[in-house]
């Protein structure tokens, strides 16, 4: 599902899109969802005190540029902002000037934003866009504030295979050679350090063995302590942030407590000079609703000052350039599918609520009786949800969306015996979303996605019997911290909810208890992917007197406390 984007308030309703054809099944039932645009305003920054510095200008590598220098485009010697936001573009947003759009929401999505400096040679920072597909590609910025952005000059692919990483971050200049390098965590915790080039990046080096799973951000924060070497924060999941000090042979000191309370920042952005006084800050992203952002000016020693708010709604991004959290993969809305078999949409507003109610399928065009559906995460570069399901007339597993509309064929044959079908995410570590379904005996089959959409791999069995004990299982993104997709499956004999942490390779580990009674009082439950704007799965329950409930994901596998987000008004047969 797309959206528009306006700089002004959010829209009160969307409008409806219907596609003009549909997916015909070998029923003859055309079949087609809509793309609802739900309009996001442009956040605000406010231009921050200039502090003058109390020392000489400290320079966090050998090439003598000084804290502001890889992410100031326009050379006013602060830094500015890329961020993407819920509508699917990325903007650039100086201290100044109106935001303009630096990459276009396109067929190939990029998912994460890092800055290297200048690679290209012309004195101007450059961008590393991480696509999907796990591509690290070379944009130069000197395009970023042109009409047409970031692609109007292309790009260069300078690494691939980088999907196999849960996040990527560069912390600046670790090994004293003048290039900035990149440093890159595995879901088991390692730590793997690809020393710069000054074009790109030459060949990994595990500087870390285990234990870097713990930490939910890694941010590249520039030289901290005034030493000439590049240093990176960590934050573990109760809110606790760490310093590592680089040594300058491409290897970190032991680390050393900075702070606690750090949870209350669902994304931290590090190695950017805000204020102009020659010291890396940090800017952090509150959790409530109104998305305030805040400058932690940097004091040159490796502390920080008090945060000082600097703008308002940053809760319509999705990801900031040079954070420290996983980037998020998938969706961030969720249908509802009424018992008469009409679908209504629904976008995050990025605080764990929801926005705009648009009816996106014919009145009655997905009876329940007929389909089985799911509201599958991203099977095509594009990193948007695809409404899919199977069809019971023929057992074949079809994509309903519009770009799907002449796939006669579906994507898959299926079974007239499946009852269930999810689509989690990546469950192989391909950078492409894959589905799993169950059929009417218990056993369970994983599907690879190809990032077509249009059809998939050849089943594998990945569970044989047992799985009918659940009437639910879902899955929208990675819910442990190890940048894989996982799943929950509620218990219809208890109510306990389980979590099946992915495991990479298309199958699951486990069952691990998150929920040991209770999830039966719901009537659906579905998880809408990323409604917060942390980079963690959530989960929504809809009860049975038409209220509905939040559940943020605390990245360790587990949900918060549920928090209403509506009183009445959801009655559907199933939520996807």
């Amino acid at each position: 599902m797309r959206f528009s984007r306006v700089a002004a308030a959010v829209a009160a309703s969307a409008a409806l899109v219907l596609a003009a054809a549909g997916t015909s099944s070998a029923d003859g039932h055309a079949r087609t969802v809509g793309s609802p645009r739900i309009a996001v305003p442009q956040p605000t920054f406010h231009k921050p005190m200039t502090r003058a510095a109390v020392k000489p200008h400290p320079v966090e590598s050998a090439d003598g540029k000084p804290a502001s220098f890889r992410s100031d485009f326009n050379g006013d010697g602060s830094s500015d902002f890329l961020y993407t936001a819920l509508d699917g573009n990325t903007y650039y947003k100086d201290r100044v000037d109106a935001d303009t759009v630096a990459y276009p929401d396109s067929a190939e999505k990029v998912k994460d934003w890092l800055y290297p400096g200048d690679l290209t040679g012309d004195g101007v920072p450059d961008v590393l866009g991480l696509s999907l597909g796990g591509n690290l590609r070379l944009f130069s910025g000197a395009g970023i504030r042109n009409a047409n952005g970031l692609s109007a000059e292309g790009y260069t692919t300078v690494g691939t295979g980088f999907q196999k990483y849960s996040k990527l971050f560069i912390p600046g200049d670790l090994n004293g050679d003048g290039n900035a390098d990149l440093l890159a965590r595995t879901p088991s915790g390692d730590l793997v350090f690809y020393p710069g080039t000054g074009k790109g990046f030459g060949s990994p080096v595990t500087i870390g063995h285990g234990g870097w799973q713990q930490y939910d951000e890694l941010i590249g924060a520039g030289d901290l302590n005034g030493d000439g070497n590049a240093d990176l924060l960590a934050r573990t999941l109760d809110g606790s942030l760490y310093e590592y000090n680089g040594l300058g042979n491409g290897t970190l000191s032991a680390k050393k407590l900075l702070g606690t309370g750090y949870q209350k920042y669902t994304e931290i952005i590090g190695g950017g000079d805000y204020d102009g006084d020659g010291y890396p800050d940090l800017a952090v992203r509150d959790t409530t609703g109104t998305g305030t952002l805040y400058l932690m000016h940097g004091n040159g020693d490796g502390s920080f000052a008090a945060p000082t708010a600097v703008g308002d709604g940053w809760q319509y991004t999705t990801q900031l350039g040079g954070g420290g959290n996983i980037p998020f993969y998938g969706k961030h809305e969720f249908i509802g599918q009424t018992a008469a078999g009409t679908l209504y949409w629904y976008g995050s507003n990025g605080d764990g609520g929801f926005q705009g109610k648009t009816r996106t399928s014919d009145v009655g065009g997905f009876p329940p009786s007929q389909l089985y559906l799911a509201f599958a995460n991203a099977l095509t570069s594009n990193g948007y949800p695809d409404l899919v399901g199977k069809d019971n007339y023929d057992g074949h597993i079809y994509n309903y969306q519009t770009y799907a509309a002449n796939d006669t064929n579906g994507l898959a044959g299926g079974s007239k015996s499946y009852n269930l079908v999810t689509g989690p995410g990546d469950l192989n570590q391909d950078g492409k979303g894959d589905l799993i379904a169950r059929d009417t005996s218990g056993n369970l089959y994983y599907y690879a996605g190809n990032g077509t959409g249009l059809s998939v791999q050849g089943r594998v069995q990945i569970g044989t019997g047992g799985w009918n004990q659940y009437n639910a299982i879902v899955g929208g993104g990675d819910l442990n911290n190890d940048g894989i997709a996982d799943i929950v499956a509620r218990q219809t004999s208890t109510g306990a909810l389980y979590l099946y942490p992915g495991l990479g390779n298309g199958r699951f580990g486990g069952k691990v208890l998150i929920g040991s009674s209770g999830w039966n009082q719901y009537t659906t439950i579905a998880s809408p992917g990323d409604m917060n704007g942390d980079g963690k799965a959530d989960l929504i329950a809809e009860s049975k007197t038409g209220g509905l409930y939040f559940y943020a994901g605390l990245g360790n596998g587990k949900f918060g406390a549920r928090v209403s987000i509506a009183t009445s008004g959801f009655t559907f047969k199933y939520l996807y």
